[in-house]
């Protein structure tokens, strides 16, 4: 089942990620967040606050561990380290799951009962096997309660789902599904590449949704993560006569075979006939 999370925009105010950036020998915040967005998301896979020194130092490196304490994101609990801001965060992943087995069971009966029922009619007393898969039930909202005692701008904020059930909350599921940001180590460092070129661009901040990260998302399938950065570094140093700037992640995308230098137009010399000559 995937586990999708996001940040929170408070996050990017909060000085602790400054910390954890200096302590883990990152370039700035903006990729210490990402760090922690795969630390959320190993403890909504595992159901769990707290995760083995072992398992941070595989995330965040060597110092993860001691760079969690100093920066106050973390605190030793035992077993390992609690990971601040995931308490009330994460245990919508295990009532979803809940929901699913027990939608799934209600649903084998019910096609059960129905075969069942059409067997006698036809004067056969066999029961008719179920051989569906069952059907997934409508998942619930994650709780987005802020841990007691804590600032409520820790930054973990997990894709809300549709409640309203039946294929419409299949077909949200789906969608919210297939922005896994932090399972793909190229796809945040396209992420990251493309937030730090745009803020050093222009002194602010992409805004980052679904779609953005999608965007990024297909391209990653049908390039590398080094013609990314490539393309742009070169669309931000506005080398492009078409399309102007600013540039978005959608205008990335949308004109990304226009990053490139096309380099000078050799022009053919016309041919001079045999009597010029």
């Amino acid at each position: 089942m995937a586990v999708s999370v996001r940040i929170e925009d408070e996050a990017f105010s909060d000085r602790r990620y400054d910390v954890l950036a200096r302590e883990l020998g990152l370039p700035d915040a903006d990729c210490a967040r990402g760090k922690m967005a795969a630390v959320w998301r190993q403890c909504t896979q595992e159901q769990t606050h707290v995760l083995r020194a072992e398992m941070l130092r595989v995330i965040l490196g060597e110092k993860g561990p001691d760079a969690l304490l100093i920066s106050s994101l973390g605190v030793e609990a035992e077993g390992g380290i609690r990971i601040r801001g995931t308490r009330g965060r994460i245990e919508w992943l295990a009532k979803l799951r809940k929901n699913a087995r027990n939608g799934g069971r209600a649903a084998s009966a019910k096609r059960n009962a129905k075969r069942n029922s059409k067997a006698q009619a036809s004067g056969s007393s066999a029961e008719v096997p179920d051989v569906s898969p069952p059907a997934p039930a409508p998942a619930p909202a994650p709780a987005l309660r802020s841990e007691s005692g804590e600032p409520s701008g820790l930054a973990l904020l997990f894709d809300k789902v549709d409640l309203a059930g039946g294929e419409v909350g299949r077909a949200a599921n789906a969608k919210a599904a297939r922005f896994k940001a932090a399972s793909n180590p190229d796809h945040q460092a396209a992420i990251d590449g493309f937030h730090q070129r745009f803020k050093a661009a222009y002194g602010t901040k992409p805004t980052w949704d679904g779609k953005a990260i999608g965007l990024l998302s297909s391209l990653l399938k049908r390039h590398a993560l080094s013609t990314l950065l490539e393309r742009m570094d070169f669309m931000f140093a506005g080398r492009a006569k078409w399309p102007p700037p600013p540039y978005s992640a959608d205008v990335f995308v949308q004109h990304f075979d226009r990053w490139v230098d096309a380099g000078p137009v050799e022009v053919a010399k016309p041919i001079r006939r045999i009597n010029d000559l």
